[in-house]
């Protein structure tokens, strides 16, 4: 199994303190992918995630996952939050960054990068609107067309609306 967190990959089987390993698919070579998240170990063995996950599909910061017995995880509470993953195929230049920050500062949404500054993710609370996180997107990819973003948690696999905002 392959480990990628917000900074390197590494055989690693366990994450480090701190983090939990989620099934981010499977590479090239057909071994399981997990990413290193930040994430808060609760009592009843379920973890909260303190950062919202730069290849993982389904959750964001604030989420609470149980991991399951086929390696996988499964979202038992939802804290609100809208993610998204923006990628380039070289590194984001720190205006790009900022410009992004401030895009999403005014809808109380956080900007995150590695060091390497490849990916991009933002966390921005669902209350903000859609209309307005991708309108935020929007302006932001017309300055940066080379990126590819998309939503983390608001699409199933199958392309069909999750709806988590809906419910409760």
């Amino acid at each position: 199994m392959a480990v990628v967190s917000r900074h390197h990959a590494s055989e690693s089987e366990l994450p480090p303190p701190g983090h939990v390993g989620l099934l981010a698919g499977t590479g090239p070579s057909g071994r399981l992918v997990h990413e290193e998240v930040p994430a808060k170990r609760l009592a009843d063995g379920a973890y909260q995630l303190t950062a919202t996950p730069a290849l993982v599909r389904g959750c964001a910061a604030g989420d609470i996952v149980q991991l399951t017995a086929d390696g996988g995880f499964q979202v038992t509470s939802r804290d609100g939050n809208v993610a998204i993953q923006a990628f380039v195929d070289t590194e984001f230049t720190a205006g790009e960054i900022q410009h992004l920050t401030a895009a999403f500062e005014p809808l109380a949404g956080v900007v995150e990068a590695p060091t390497h500054r490849r990916f991009l993710v933002v966390t921005v609370p669902v209350r903000a609107g859609f209309e307005a996180i991708e309108a935020a997107m929007a302006n932001w990819h017309a300055a940066v067309p080379t990126a590819d973003w998309s939503f983390g948690n608001v699409f199933a696999d199958d392309g069909t609306p999750l709806n988590w905002w809906h419910t409760g």
